[in-house]
């Protein structure tokens, strides 16, 4: 209401469920993927106003591990938000292509969400080349960002600014067309943090790429996702019967189908062993997990001829 302060908000939106419904900030989950009308009603002394803005909702991410692109396939470039980007080949492969005469300073080249939830410590792996065209622009800049709350936030995971944009050492005073040898592969972790454990159903990859009027063609190549893939112990024999409580306070119990013989580890998010032990003729043992952080962790167990690895929650 106009010169007031507010008394009362509400939110309503067409197929979602609002939490804080008449907090200055909500969140909504929608039924279903669209184009959405959000209402915000708020009142004072003054009177009553109302707001309407329409949202695109979108859907499950259609991409899953494992996935691959080295952009040999045209067909998967429905997978992509191209944003000046083109198709081309070069030395005999295609790549992904930023031409130096795009007008526009910031140019954001995305991967539509894949869902990484089946791996453990997944990691993003790509190829990229550019070589300077004169020596003294600086102000090119490479980011490698992530999202898992469909693009409302970003984390950068990787910079790259003036010279170390660049995979070829020497500068050049013609248009760049890499060879094999000039392509760089990097290979970036995917956040770890609390907001991502346990929620990568949802990730978008970005590649964003800041030019100057004196940049070079910029090349992107293979890019693909790696990581120990997550194996339900439910479809093995001889492994885990039972793992409980979970979430887990100070003792995690463990109990097999039959005798247990072999090696059980526990790995934090970060890849760190908290636990290793070999046990022999085991139906059930118990883990302390007193000394544990709260978070989640992953316990793997190996027979010798299966590796299985199931995730528990240690929260207090």
């Amino acid at each position: 209401s106009y010169n007031g302060r507010v008394a009362t908000r509400t939110w309503a939106a067409q197929d979602g469920t609002i939490t804080n419904s008449n907090d200055s900030v909500s969140s909504i989950i929608f039924g279903s993927a669209g184009d959405k009308i959000v209402t915000l009603r708020v009142t004072n002394s003054n009177g009553t106003d109302t707001y309407n803005r329409m949202v695109t909702v979108l859907g499950a991410p259609e991409l899953n591990y494992p996935y691959s692109d080295n952009i040999e396939d045209p067909n998967k470039l429905i997978n992509w938000s191209l944003d000046g980007f083109v198709r081309e080949q070069v030395n005999g492969n295609n790549a992904l292509k930023l031409p130096h005469n795009k007008s526009n300073i910031v140019y954001n080249l995305d991967l539509d969400p894949i869902n990484l939830s089946n791996l453990n410590m997944p990691k993003l792996k790509f190829k990229y080349a550019y070589q300077k065209k004169f020596s003294n622009s600086n102000e090119e800049s490479f980011r490698v960002m992530m999202s898992n709350d469909c693009g409302v936030s970003w984390i950068t995971r990787l910079t790259r600014s003036g010279n170390s944009v660049a995979t070829v050492a020497n500068v050049t005073n013609t248009l760049f067309s890499p060879q094999a040898g000039d392509f760089k592969t990097i290979t970036v972790a995917i956040p770890t943090g609390t907001s991502w454990a346990g929620n990568r159903s949802n990730v978008r990859i970005r590649f964003e790429y800041t030019k100057t009027n004196e940049s070079n063609n910029f090349f992107i190549d293979d890019v693909n996702f790696e990581g120990d893939e997550v194996v339900d112990i439910t479809e093995h024999i001889n492994e885990i019967n039972q793992l409980f409580p979970n979430p887990v306070q100070d003792n995690l119990n463990i109990t097999f189908n039959s005798l247990f013989n072999g090696k059980i580890e526990v790995f934090n998010l970060l890849g760190q062993s908290v636990y290793s032990s070999v046990h022999n003729n085991t139906y059930s043992l118990t883990i302390s997990t007193l000394n544990w952080r709260n978070g989640f962790y992953f316990i793997k167990t190996n027979n010798g001829n299966t590796i299985n690895t199931q995730k528990i929650v240690v929260e207090r």
